[in-house]
């Protein structure tokens, strides 16, 4: 336990704040009990994570406008897609869809190395170099003189894609305390919706699908500038790699004028996190905790299942009937309310609990769809429905997994979960094609796969409240109650 000698009065709550902080040993503390001593107040960790929250929107206007650079839009403007300028209709049409199953295989590619490169180089470093990179292969994009070119280029992308969004997701979640999770998570989710919606007015007044992804490309470069100047390494991160200087640097900067944290020293911090073997032998320290890999396979499926039906929701929302700019609206709209309730959900009644209900929800809406007639605004409420359902599930499994896997594999173990989920993003722009078998066959296959990662939901354990896990061994011996 952590002595008082020498301590301001303040100082010496740091320790007995909050009872479910546990010390590793006499005079060490983990970056997780500076966090909360820190509190939800802090100017500087506050600015961490509104500026990491970012990410999301960015990430959101480049992955959704595909929308719109895929699909005709000469019912509603005089936007000329990538489909009308290259003629990719009837026998052409699958040159489309495949620049978008080339942008999630780069998201598969990217899950894994850009993440482990996040746990050995540092998140930050990372998230940068992905959003410069993807403002750069953008611009380019943008200049495509086909539809191969372009291809070729979506497929770069996607691979710091995932990075983009995934390594901003853990480094503002690894800069929050305890009492800050709720806002960082909803806060998260509406820079989603916003990033979401944003799509539709550049799309109504963008000439071109040209303009358009030039358009979506700009935020990110100001995006990297902005994390660059203003965001810090993770402290959980630096904890783990033994950065002494940097440590030192990052509490300088969290007191800022103050004198709080004065008397700990950037050592302390270093050893409260022991050498784990487990980021050298991993696939050793796997085998030997196999729950640990139940809890992977099950995160895989669930984030398969929310991908394919999110993305294919998402993207099928522009051949509805209607106005195809409303329509989008609409459908990314609807997450606002996820984002918002989810989180209080999951503070209320536990994580699992939340996300069990989610997938089993959709499941019954899209059972619904299957008897429903056809009549255009019921079944296109259902469909709204059954996104703010899977919606909710999507948000919670960020939340979920990163309290699930342990600080030193947790970029990797979520890169390794998003990079599996690919699989359901390369087969989301086929949903449609599924209806040319049978009307009703893609609800029978949607609700399908909702209910089974619903009832697998229960067997993760529970992690509300609780502090985020160092090792493989502490997250493998938490209960399921």
């Amino acid at each position: 336990m952590m002595t008082c000698e020498d301590t301001s009065k303040d100082e010496h709550c740091l320790l007995q704040k909050d009872s479910s902080v546990n010390n590793t040993s006499d005079g060490l503390i983990t970056p997780g009990e500076i966090l909360n001593y820190l509190g939800p107040r802090n100017p500087f960790l506050v600015t961490c994570v509104l500026v990491t929250g970012l990410t999301w929107a960015v990430a959101a206007m480049n992955g959704m406008s595909t929308a719109f650079i895929i699909q005709s839009c000469e019912n509603c403007s005089d936007m000329i897609s990538l489909v009308d300028e290259f003629d990719l209709r009837h026998k052409n049409s699958w040159y489309a869809d495949a620049t978008v199953s080339a942008f999630m295989i780069g998201n598969g590619i990217g899950g894994t190395l850009v993440s482990k490169a996040a746990d050995r180089y540092g998140r930050r470093p990372i998230l940068i170099l992905c959003f410069l990179t993807m403002a750069v292969t953008g611009i380019l994009a943008a200049f495509s003189p086909s539809v191969m070119v372009f291809g070729v280029i979506r497929l770069v992308q996607g691979v710091f894609y995932t990075g983009s969004a995934l390594v901003g997701w853990v480094l503002g979640y690894e800069c929050t305390p305890v009492e800050l999770r709720f806002f960082t998570t909803v806060y998260f989710g509406i820079l989603w919706v916003v990033g979401y919606c944003i799509v539709t007015p550049l799309a109504m007044f963008s000439p071109n699908w040209r303009w358009l992804i030039f358009f979506v490309s700009i935020p990110q470069l100001v995006t990297a500038i902005l994390c660059f100047i203003l965001v810090p390494e993770s402290l959980h991160f630096l904890a783990l790699e033994k950065k002494e200087r940097s440590i030192g640097d990052w509490l300088k900067r969290a007191r800022g004028s103050k004198k709080t944290l004065m008397h700990i020293k950037a050592g302390t911090v270093v050893s409260s996190l022991e050498e784990n073997p487990e980021a050298q032998n991993l696939f050793v320290e796997l085998w030997a905790h196999k729950v640990f890999l139940v809890y992977t396979m099950v995160l895989i499926y669930l984030w398969n299942c929310d991908t394919f039906i999110y993305f294919g929701l998402s993207l099928y929302s522009t051949h509805f009937a209607g106005n195809i700019y409303l329509n989008y609206f609409l459908i990314g709209l609807v997450e606002l309310p996820a984002y918002i309730l989810s989180p209080i959900a999951m503070d209320r009644y536990g994580r699992r609990i939340v996300i069990a209900l989610a997938h089993i929800s959709a499941a019954m809406i899209f059972l619904i769809l299957v008897f429903t007639p056809e009549i255009v605004w019921v079944r296109t409420t259902l469909w709204v429905f059954g996104k703010f359902a899977i919606s909710c599930s999507f948000m919670s499994i960020y939340v979920y997994a990163s309290e699930i896997f342990p600080t030193n594999i947790r970029n990797l173990s979520i890169g390794f979960c998003e990079m599996m989920s690919r699989v359901g993003g390369i087969l989301a722009p086929y949903v449609k094609a599924l209806g040319q078998i049978s009307p009703i066959l893609p609800m029978i296959v949607l609700s399908l796969i909702s209910l089974i990662g619903g009832l697998i939901t229960f067997i993760l354990p529970e992690t509300l409240n609780r502090q985020l896990p160092s090792t493989i061994k502490e997250s493998s011996q938490r209960t399921r109650h």
